[in-house]
């Protein structure tokens, strides 16, 4: 009776960590201070050769506005992400090999002729 209970508890123990493990996900929350609306938002694991799709969907993301954003763990808790957003205006920026696991804020904003953001 004592291995079948320890059995029991060994498994319910297993299922659990396979069930937390299969909800994990990065996320973050996009800030745009920018003075400008983010009209495609992409992020790809720094290994591709290609861009994925736009995160913001058929969504665009005003100046003075913020969105929370996860990507499902399709990528084994993968941390390391290009990042891609392209303004209204046309102009874009790109910043590789972010850490998204450490990330919990993307602030977009202009500054000059540039477009930056400031990871938290």
């Amino acid at each position: 009776m004592k291995k079948l209970v320890c059995g029991s508890l060994v498994a319910l123990m297993l299922l659990a960590a396979s069930s937390v493990s299969m909800a994990s996900y990065v996320d973050f929350t996009l800030y745009n201070d920018s003075g400008y609306t983010i009209t495609y938002w992409y992020v790809s694991p720094d290994y591709s050769n290609s861009w994925e799709e736009d995160v913001l969907g058929s969504n665009v993301l005003y100046s003075g506005s913020s969105m929370y954003l996860n990507i499902p763990d399709y990528y084994d808790n993968y941390c390391y992400w290009d990042i891609k957003i392209i303004l209204e205006t046309g102009d874009e920026a790109q910043w590789s090999g972010v850490d998204l696991c450490s990330v919990g804020a993307v602030t977009v904003y202009v500054q000059g002729n540039g477009i930056y953001a400031d990871m938290q």
